[in-house]
């Protein structure tokens, strides 16, 4: 059964496109930085105009030679498939999304622009609202309440996430309040919500 680990500025701040992200921390190595999410396409040139169009903070770009869209330094690879899977193959990444400093704005902004939404903009216990588009060849991407506009998460998911936390933590410079006093095995099984 697989769970979810998120990869998101409450996560960790060193693993996502965030400017300053690959500053040295005082007591240690460089933190990581996001780089890209790399995603299969049957149009990369409408995917990739799907995601200019719709968040101001990219830009179309080439990397390594490939298709992309730059958002502040974390990257969309595009690669071209003559044929998505269907439904859309088995993936560890859920989703990724950028924030918004104005939920209900942008909601009516990208609703207005044509933009699909798989879930209508929703409010959490907590206050933070969300919703999820339907971009280009089958990709979910959320918006979500945040101090930024920038890209800022990417859930995967894992059969064992408090190992993949801690592997994270441990290689890549991550932080997680939840798991700092975390103590046992990581492979305890997470409730299935």
């Amino acid at each position: 059964m697989r769970h979810l680990l998120i990869l998101s500025l409450i996560f960790t701040v060193g693993l996502v496109a965030w400017p300053g992200s690959t500053s040295r921390s005082q007591d240690g190595p460089p933190k990581a930085s996001f780089h890209h999410v790399h995603l299969n396409s049957a149009d990369p040139s409408t995917a990739m105009s799907f995601y200019t169009e719709t968040f101001d903070v990219t830009r179309k770009t080439t990397l390594a030679g490939m298709d992309a869209v730059q958002s502040e330094n974390m990257y969309l690879i595009f690669n071209r498939v003559p044929k998505l899977p269907s439904p859309p193959g088995d993936t560890a990444i859920w989703h990724f999304g950028w924030g918004s400093t104005d939920m209900e704005a942008d909601y009516q902004r990208h609703l207005a622009a044509g933009v699909v939404f798989q879930t209508p903009i929703t409010k959490l216990g907590s206050g933070t609202l969300f919703a999820y588009m339907k971009a280009p060849d089958g990709a979910l991407v959320e918006i979500n309440s945040s101090q930024t506009r920038a890209f800022i998460h990417v859930p995967l998911y894992s059969d064992a996430p408090l190992c993949a936390a801690e592997r994270y933590q441990k290689y890549f410079g991550a932080v997680h309040p939840a798991t700092a006093s975390m103590t046992g095995p990581c492979e305890v099984r997470l409730p299935v919500p």
